[in-house]
């Protein structure tokens, strides 16, 4: 996620909080820039995180924050389901 900051946002800060509870892990990125177009985009981004996460169980947060900039909160439980098949195979 700290990779996308530098490569989407014009920001000059960004902020890394983890969060560990008994049923879930959460990782929070947010940063105080604007959004600005990547011309030649080749990856996948948000969907391709939301599906990454979902073969674990978890879930992808991601949208303008409440300060200003972006925001982008991934949680996936602890506890989950086991992995895919598909999941397993990829290096």
């Amino acid at each position: 996620m700290i990779r996308n900051v530098v490569k989407h946002a014009d920001a000059s800060n960004a902020h890394v909080t983890v969060a560990y509870g008994p049923c879930e892990l959460t990782l929070t990125v947010t940063d105080d820039g604007s959004i600005r177009p990547t011309p030649g985009r080749t990856g996948r981004g948000l969907p391709g995180m939301r599906e990454r996460l979902a073969l674990y169980g978890g879930i992808l947060q991601a949208g303008p924050a409440a300060t200003g900039g972006f925001q982008v909160r991934a949680s996936i439980p602890v506890d989950g389901p086991q992995p895919s098949a598909a999941a397993r195979e990829r290096p």
